[in-house]
């Protein structure tokens, strides 16, 4: 399995276009994309929530309270324990 991590934050104008072309690729092996919102307030979550629900190839990690801003390490702490890929 390839895992693909996306990194996003109030990116509500570019969001929707990321996950279609993460679900557009047609491979002859598995894949997983983990999209973490870093808690966003301008509904990237929102989108991310719905490809989520139609898409099981999309693993959403929703923030309550930005991360960046408490200037922790997240992405070793939270996300890569989650990734199932081995590539």
């Amino acid at each position: 399995m390839v895992s693909v991590y996306c990194a996003t934050y109030n990116h509500v104008q570019y969001i929707q276009d990321a996950l279609e072309s993460f679900v557009a690729q047609k491979t002859s092996f598995p894949f997983e994309v983990i999209v973490h919102d870093d808690a966003s307030t301008d509904g990237t979550s929102e989108i991310i929530q719905d490809y989520a629900s139609r898409y099981p190839q999309i693993h959403p990690v929703i923030e309550s309270e930005n991360q960046y801003s408490k200037h922790r390490s997240f992405f070793y702490e939270d996300i890569l324990p989650t990734i199932k890929g081995k590539y």
